[in-house]
Formats: C-alpha cells, structure tokens, sequence
C-alpha cells in the first residue's frame, strides 16, 4: 500500500487504485483467514467444510453463517480479478474513460460489482447447501470417529451428493448448489481468457500504439496474468477439485487441507510478485536496498 500511494500518480494512473484495492483485498483475507479458520471434511460422498475454531465457531449464535462468510470471499477474488481485466482492457481500447475508475461513481459501480460477486457466493451457500438433520446424521458418527468431538459443535455447510440412504431433495439441492458455484467460476475464468485474449491480440498489432506505452501495457498485463495465475492455482483450482471430490468417489482430505494452507499463502505471495514484475516498485525496493547498504558501508568504514 505505501509503495502504490507514495507512487507519482501520473506513473500508474487510476490503475493504483485498482492495486491498491486487490492489496486491500489480501489484507482483509488474511485478517479473515484468522478469525475464520476452515477445514474440510470428507465422508463418503459427502464434503464438510467447517470452522476448526475461532470466536466465531458458535453454532448457537452464528449458524453456518460464518462457513458462507468465508466462502464468499471465493467469488470477491473472481470479481476483484474480473474487474483488472475490464479496466486493462479498456485502457488499451477506449484509454480516454480509464480516468472513471478514478472517479467517485466509477468507484462506487466497480464495488457494487465486486460485492456482488461475494453475495451471489453467499447466497448459494446459505439457500442450497445449507446443514440440516440429515447431514448432521449422515456425518456425525464419522466425524466424531476421525476428531472425537461433535459435528454438531461447529459451525459447517455442504451435502450429500449420492447415497440411496438420502432423500432426494437433498440430493437435488447438493448438485444444484454445485452447479451454481460452478457456473459462477465457469462464468469469472471464461472471462479472463476472453479479455485477455483481446488484449495479446491488440499488443501484437504494429503501430497502433507508441513503443513507450505497448510497452507499459505489456508489463502491466503480465503483472495481470501472475495476479490470476496465483490464486488460480493457490486457491481457486485445489477448491474446485475439492468440491468434485465426493462425485469422483475420491478422499482428499490431506489435498484438501493443503489447498487451505496455499490459499492462506496466496495473500503473501501475490504482492511480492506485483512488486518484482512492476518495474516501478521494484527499482524503488532496489534502491532503497542500495541506499541502506551505502549507509552501513560509510557507518562502518573498513580500516586498512
């Protein structure tokens, strides 16, 4: 954050904003990733995701609300991303409307946009595949056998996607919410390929644009791509083969314990990579290293 605010504006434009709102989005994951620890619990062809601990680990008070909270965050990194592409492509198409996102309105429509990808996520969540007796049965024993505690101590969500021991409409709602989280990031990747597609294809194009600023676009877009690969790979595509899982008659707990700790990380990593791609902030980080270094050199002369 301080090395994009104490940035010249005139270097990134209103594009700092759109960094410093992804930054803003890692801290607060992070921030969430403590006070809502998640853990995944497989059974059968059932898959539990659930606080582990935590104040908020209050069934009686909170519900699976908390389960939902954390997941929804899934669907606010589609959306934070969906928008770094349309504001990419839209500085190499139309630059002239970029200074928008800059503005108060502009502002305002892009958050709209970008709370309601996490209350679309929410909301699949709490309608479709929300805990019931049922699940509570189907698990309990099997859970208690693996923690030696209670299901029915911890705040969690999911379903029973086949089994002849269930009833049908819990079979129907346990595909129906996967086939809605589905669509949503169907609908997020679908979104990168196309616009970036667009974007490689307009960077390949000879004088359309000067040197300088085909330039600047290139590594702002590949500073884009490693912001989308990250949390890809780090979170999104370890969850979504988590969530396939129990169909696949496939138990991957330790998988899916691992896909817990790589999204916790995509918080450090994703930063350290914008400040190593982005020429400017990484020759400010090079010389301050250089200054500091400079200064313990005449601190401590060498004495011959």
């Amino acid at each position: 954050m301080f090395l994009i605010f104490s940035e010249k504006s005139s270097c990134m434009g209103a594009y700092r904003y759109l960094l410093a709102s992804f930054a803003t989005y890692n801290i607060i994951l992070s921030f969430v990733d403590c006070i809502l620890p998640m853990a995944i619990f497989n059974n059968k062809s059932s898959l539990i995701p659930f606080l582990s601990g935590g104040f908020f680990n209050d069934v009686k008070t909170f519900g699976s609300i908390p389960v939902a909270i954390r997941g929804s965050f899934f669907g606010l990194g589609y959306g934070i991303l969906v928008i770094h592409f349309l504001y990419r492509y839209i500085a190499l198409f139309r630059p002239r409307i970029t200074f928008h996102f800059s503005q108060k309105q502009g502002m305002i429509l892009a958050f709209i946009f970008f709370i309601l990808h996490g209350v679309l996520w929410f909301s699949v969540c709490q309608l479709l595949m929300y805990p019931d007796e049922e699940i509570l049965k189907y698990n309990e024993e099997a859970f208690f056998n693996k923690f030696n505690t209670s299901l029915r101590n911890f705040s969690f969500m999911g379903t029973v996607f086949y089994d002849k021991n269930i009833s049908e409409s819990l079979y129907i709602r346990g595909y129906s919410g996967m086939i809605c989280l589905t669509l949503i990031s169907t609908y997020a990747v679908s979104s990168y390929v196309f616009l970036g597609y667009k974007i490689m294809a307009k960077l390949r194009e000879h004088n359309i644009i000067s040197a300088t600023t085909k330039k600047q676009h290139s590594q702002l877009f590949r500073a884009l791509v490693i912001q989308t690969i990250i949390p890809c790979f780090t979170s999104f595509f370890p969850t979504i083969f988590g969530w396939y899982s129990p169909i696949l008659k496939l138990n991957v707990e330790k998988a899916a314990d691992f896909s817990m700790i790589s999204n916790a990380s995509c918080s450090i990593i994703d930063p350290i990579a914008i400040i190593i791609l982005l020429p400017n902030y990484r020759s400010r980080i090079y010389k301050r290293k250089k200054i500091a270094k400079i200064a313990s050199i005449s601190e401590n002369p060498t004495l011959v």
